[in-house]
């Protein structure tokens, strides 16, 4: 398995080479319209993603999720890249939260792959010395999190969307139930405002 250490070239989510041929057929090969786009997917998506997300297309027009650390690991997301709509204004604004959360899905493919080679100290340390942006690296660790006590509570799970989904449901139950978590604070001062 690939990693890459140190390879960002830029500070921003990239859009991908077959997304960025698809923007530019749809613009009819104006390419001052294409760097437009570029700059507006850098500019919308510079605090939903990190710098080394690239989105991007496959031949059957899916929209899928790559993170330059981890070259071979993607992610691809049941969302079609087809539009009735123009395909680089849908990207621009009605896909941030899609993408922001199929960045989350792409991390627990990481974490499944690469728990084959590297021990969760390991993969904690590495992406806390790479991942450049503060709400992935957030992100990113909330996944380390859950896949932890996957591993402790289910020694035998393969680390699938459902066991995640589980457990992430688990540990958020007990956050609510523990006096002195920060969610349980809230909660309590939420029903305290709503039942007064």
């Amino acid at each position: 398995m690939e990693i890459r250490q140190n390879s960002f070239i830029s500070f921003n989510a990239k859009a991908g080479k077959h997304l960025l041929k698809a923007v530019k057929s749809e613009f009819k090969g104006n390419q001052q319209r294409v760097n437009k786009f570029v700059d507006l997917f850098e500019q919308t998506y510079e605090t939903t993603l990190d710098a080394g997300t690239i989105v991007d297309i496959n031949k059957n027009k899916r929209y899928v999720l790559s993170h330059e650390l981890f070259p071979n690991i993607k992610y691809m997301l049941r969302q079609s890249a087809i539009h009735k709509e123009s395909l680089a204004g849908t990207i621009i604004t009605e896909c941030p939260k899609i993408f922001g959360y199929g960045e989350q899905l792409l991390f627990q493919n990481i974490v499944r792959k690469t728990m084959q080679v590297l021990s969760f100290d390991e993969l904690e340390k590495f992406v806390t010395d790479e991942i450049q942006s503060s709400q992935s690296l957030k992100k990113f660790q909330e996944v380390i999190k859950v896949a932890r006590r996957i591993k402790t509570d289910m020694p035998n799970s393969k680390f699938s969307d459902t066991d995640f989904e589980l457990m992430d449901n688990i540990i958020g139950n007990e956050e609510i139930n523990t006096p002195g978590t920060a969610l349980y604070n809230l909660t309590r001062s939420i029903l305290s405002l709503t039942y007064k």
